[in-house]
């Protein structure tokens, strides 16, 4: 539930970047990039870390009839 809330979030705003607290858990170093690739598709995003902060960037490609990207963590 909390991908589409943030999905949905960053189709409905006009801003270059959003700004999200994930709260406790545990560390930033945890979480890794999931593309569309394992379905074929052609979207690039990348991630990278501090022990405070992640920085997630990329381009979702819309070729092949849509496309994600996104990061998860166990």
């Amino acid at each position: 539930m909390i991908i589409i809330n943030i999905i949905f979030m960053m189709l409905t705003m006009n801003a270059n970047s959003l700004d999200i607290n994930f709260g406790g858990g545990k560390g930033t170093n945890d979480w890794y990039v999931v593309n569309d690739g394992v379905m074929g598709g052609l979207s690039q995003s990348e991630l990278s870390s501090t022990d405070e902060t992640i920085l997630f960037k990329g381009k979702v490609s819309l070729e092949n009839n849509g496309g994600f990207a996104s990061i998860r963590s166990p």
